[in-house]
């Protein structure tokens, strides 16, 4: 076990980094529909490793605090610099600080190697961290995020003006919440976000599961259980309508073949972002369209195209 300045945990890889953040200049915008390719950067051509294969380029550190009684458990990714930008993810639902194909790992590695860090967590009853599934709500993952964020802010080493935050699926209305009230954030990316909940679940509830929780309070998910609590959240949740009130830059990514969460899910968020009051660089909001791109982007292709293109928005509005 390693200590690191507040953090107590395991340091996981020590690496190097590249000095610097590159990208844009802060404040540049492309307006309308930005639906292109983001340029690769040369060391991840064809010829070379591919970024899913990308090794850590900093030091990764097993964290964890306590939030409403539950230790929260993560990994906090950190360049070479003394102060840095950082960003929090935020996993989807049933999902983990990892998620399929290991895409928010190699997100946060690639992220190190442009000089900013990452905290990627798992929500309570999930992964890691302390909690029954069962007990699970929305709400209850927002507090979670909320957490990841004041945590990051309590490091020395990180630059608490330049925060970024990224949501995947269910976790994209978990960062929208979040979104809302924190307005200081330097800019959002939401991969593949649900827009409605409510209909989501209705689309994919079955009888059995409607019978399990009329009869014992929860019902099965996959390899999980869900509680009433959680039920009865759902028509209340309105992510879109929570980050229409974050003023600042936020990117959309979703594939076009999309079944899970289709991608008129983001075009809803994107219509309620541009109708946002301003019309500065900072209410930007773009869309970056992964042709045949599945919900969580498995194909390395896919993956390398959401992460180079969140990196480059990131680096532009941390500059």
């Amino acid at each position: 076990m390693a200590t690191r300045s507040r953090i107590k945990g395991e340091v996981l890889f020590r690496g190097r980094t590249e000095n610097g953040i590159g990208g844009k200049r802060k404040g540049e915008c492309v307006s309308g529909d930005n639906e292109r390719r983001a340029d690769v950067p040369q060391e991840y051509g064809p010829e070379k490793e591919p970024l899913v294969c990308l090794r850590s380029a900093g030091t990764e550190t097993l964290v964890e605090w306590e939030k409403e009684g539950l230790r929260i458990r993560g990994v906090f990714h950190t360049p070479a610099a003394r102060r840095f930008p950082a960003v929090v993810m935020c996993p989807g639902f049933t999902g983990t600080k990892t998620e399929p194909g290991f895409l928010f790992t190699k997100a946060a590695r690639y992220f190190t190697t442009l000089g900013f860090g990452v905290l990627r967590f798992d929500y309570r009853g999930s992964g890691d961290s302390e909690g029954d599934f069962v007990d699970v709500t929305i709400q209850g993952e927002i507090a979670d995020a909320e957490s990841a964020l004041r945590w990051l802010e309590s490091r020395p080493e990180v630059d608490s003006k330049k925060l970024g935050l990224l949501g995947l699926s269910m976790g994209g209305c978990v960062a929208a919440y979040v979104a809302g009230d924190r307005h200081d954030l330097s800019s959002v990316v939401l991969w593949a976000p649900v827009s409605n909940p409510l209909r989501l679940a209705r689309e994919r509830k079955s009888r059995e599961q409607i019978e399990m929780m009329r009869r014992y309070g929860w019902a099965p998910y996959g390899g999980h259980r869900i509680g009433r609590a959680l039920v009865a959240e759902l028509p209340s949740l309105r992510p879109t309508e929570r980050i229409a009130l974050y003023p600042g830059p936020v990117l959309l990514c979703h594939g076009t073949e999309d079944e899970a969460v289709p991608p008129a899910a983001s075009e809803e968020y994107r219509a309620v972002l541009r109708a946002r009051p301003g019309g500065d660089v900072r209410t930007c909001v773009e869309m970056e369209t992964v042709e045949g791109a599945s919900h969580v982007f498995e194909r390395y292709d896919w993956q390398r195209r959401v992460i180079v293109r969140t990196g480059e928005w990131f680096s532009r509005w941390f500059g």
